[in-house]
């Protein structure tokens, strides 16, 4: 049963990848199941800075996305729900690297979904996640459809960039957050969409890289990246 494993680069955690649509993540003593339908109770994931953050960028390859799908999407499925208060919920949880300190908190978070199952003895997860893998193998298990994206339009967009322009005005933050913040929100609320509409995965994905590469090219990302690479502490400029 073959195990492959990747260090990522600044945040001391260990992934690894036991079979397509499965991983395992370790930080120290803590390990982290996800993707397979089931996690540790009192699951623990003491990381100070979210990576992607502390380099000067937002998340990408599909990070931003999934916050939207699992905190967003749930939401705006109920028939006259306001969008601006879990839109917020999603800016502040990435924008201010919430972290679960136990996997009821990461349910809520919308880190893990509902249907995960919990593993109580953390010594029994690498059994239960290979006879997961070999059943999915049996069932004939398929990716699930890609799923349509709520995005909530310009307005709420201008809502969340006069909340991350306050924030700088106040000091919390410096300006070159409240740059990285624009780029979130913009990804966020689905760009220059002129009213709420659902869009692709792939859209979102869109302007996620686009967000993600325009940062790359600014030298305080690069002095961010720089700063984690050979400190492992993120750099405030």
């Amino acid at each position: 049963f073959k195990i492959s494993i990747m260090q990522v680069i600044g945040s001391g955690i260990i992934l690894a990848v036991i079979a397509f649509g499965v991983f395992i993540a370790a930080d120290d003593l803590t390990v982290v199941s996800t993707m397979l339908r089931q996690i540790i109770f009192d699951l623990e994931i003491p990381l100070p800075e979210l990576v992607e953050l502390g380099a000067g960028v937002i998340p990408a390859g599909g990070g931003t996305k999934e916050i939207m799908r699992r905190v967003i999407n749930p939401a705006m499925r109920t028939e006259n729900a306001e969008a601006l208060s879990f839109l917020q919920r999603a800016f502040l949880q990435i924008g201010q690297a919430k972290v679960a300190t136990s996997a009821a908190e990461a349910r809520d978070l919308g880190i893990f979904g509902p249907q995960d199952r919990i593993v109580l003895n953390r010594d029994h997860l690498l059994t239960e996640a290979k006879e997961e893998v070999l059943h999915l193998v049996e069932v004939g298990y398929a990716p699930p459809a890609p799923e349509l994206i709520y995005a909530a339009g310009r307005d709420m967009r201008g809502a969340l960039l006069v909340g991350a322009w306050m924030f700088a005005q106040g000091g919390y933050i410096t300006e070159y957050d409240n740059l990285i913040a624009n780029k979130l929100a913009h990804v966020l609320a689905g760009g220059e969409l002129s009213k709420p509409i659902w869009v692709s995965e792939q859209y979102i994905l869109d302007l996620e890289r686009e967000a993600f590469l325009s940062l790359c090219g600014e030298e305080k990302s690069q002095a961010r990246m720089w700063a984690l690479l050979n400190t492992g502490k993120p750099l405030r400029n």
